[in-house]
């Protein structure tokens, strides 16, 4: 793991730093820290213990003597355990970019925060995701569904359904996590590591040579 440490000027920060795994791609890292210097020095004022939202995923201030030191989730812990090493949020945002570009869909990046109706067994394949509308009701609502795709589980009666945040969805659920940002009306189905996606009713491949044709080759 490396440090990087930006200069910036901004009103009450003179630089920043964060930790990331050495062989990251430099071109990811640039865009956190070409978003995060324009923002301080356009006039942003941050506080300890502050929390801002990146992507999918939130960072987490530590102000000490101008330097803001971020700090990211750990993924494995509710509620929200947070460490130095801010890799996985960085890989997280690169997927939910390249993940529906791979079908030259355009991306819809929920919150960690945001809900999704939930139904019971969903945390074993095989598994169900559907997205649709978000509710005008609940302006945390993300569209999606995540079910199990067992035969015996009804996912339709309210009794086996309820309300989770993303976050807890991805630490039951890891699988799911890649596929957040897929548009309303896809639909995809996990009874082993290769998923089987459909966008408006239709069979999706990732296009030849993707990111995510490639990653699932390799996982395969």
């Amino acid at each position: 793991m490396k440090q990087i440490q930006i200069p910036v000027n901004g009103d009450n920060i003179s630089r920043y730093e964060f930790y990331i795994e050495e062989e990251f791609p430099n071109a990811i890292i640039t865009w956190l820290t070409d978003w995060l210097t324009k923002y301080i020095e356009s006039g942003a004022k941050f506080s300890n213990g502050q929390i801002f939202q990146y992507g999918w995923s939130v960072l987490q201030c530590q102000l000490q003597n101008n330097c803001l030191r971020l700090l990211a989730p750990d993924f494995q812990s509710m509620p929200i355990e947070w460490i130095p090493n801010i890799t996985k949020v960085l890989h997280i945002l690169m997927e939910h970019k390249y993940v529906p570009e791979s079908f030259e869909l355009d991306m819809d990046v929920p919150s960690l925060e945001d809900t999704a109706v939930v139904g019971r067994g969903f945390e074993e394949l095989p598994t169900i995701m559907v997205r649709s509308s978000r509710s005008e009701n609940n302006p945390q609502d993300s569209g999606w569904f995540v079910g199990s795709f067992r035969e015996d589980i009804d996912n339709n009666d309210p009794s086996n359904l309820e309300l989770m945040t993303l976050y807890e969805v991805v630490l039951c659920a890891p699988h799911t996590l890649r596929y957040l940002s897929m548009p309303q009306g896809t639909q995809i189905v996990f009874e082993s590591n290769s998923p089987v996606i459909f966008f408006d009713e239709q069979l999706l491949n990732p296009k030849a040579g993707s990111y995510l044709a490639n990653k699932l080759a390799l996982e395969s």
